[in-house]
């Protein structure tokens, strides 16, 4: 058995969470390393459903220079910490990308990535409290 069908299996088969009400959460990342500068911005609203989707609700972000690859990116960092933080995976919610904010300069996937991950951290936050 693979690594990813195990873990698949493993996420797919425990309880799932319950969000409890619609929560927007905001992820950032700026941050300077050695020469570089990793700098992104991601908005999403996060509802509950009775299945996982996506969807990207930023005008004109296709023609942006890599602008959808980049809100891919940070639902993917999202989806790396709501899955897989807590003993019960928030899986049942449908995330909506309302907001980007790219620098043409410094922005990357991995920035992006990143800014996800902190939303995530930030969704789980909120509903901790």
């Amino acid at each position: 058995m693979s690594f990813l069908n195990e873990w698949t299996s493993d996420v797919l088969t425990r309880m799932p969470r319950k969000l409890p009400r619609p929560v927007e959460v905001e992820g950032r990342r700026d941050v300077h390393l050695g020469p570089m500068l990793q700098i992104a911005h991601v908005r999403l609203l996060v509802e509950p459903a009775d299945a996982f989707s996506v969807s990207i609700e930023v005008p004109g972000l296709d023609a942006m220079l890599d602008g959808a690859s980049y809100a891919r990116a940070a639902v993917l960092g999202f989806l790396d910490v709501v899955l897989v933080a807590e003993p019960l995976p928030l899986r049942n919610i449908r995330v909506r990308v309302i907001e980007v904010t790219i620098d043409p300069v410094s922005s990357s996937v991995a920035a992006f990535h990143m800014a996800g991950r902190a939303a995530g951290k930030r969704l789980l936050e909120t509903l901790r409290a």
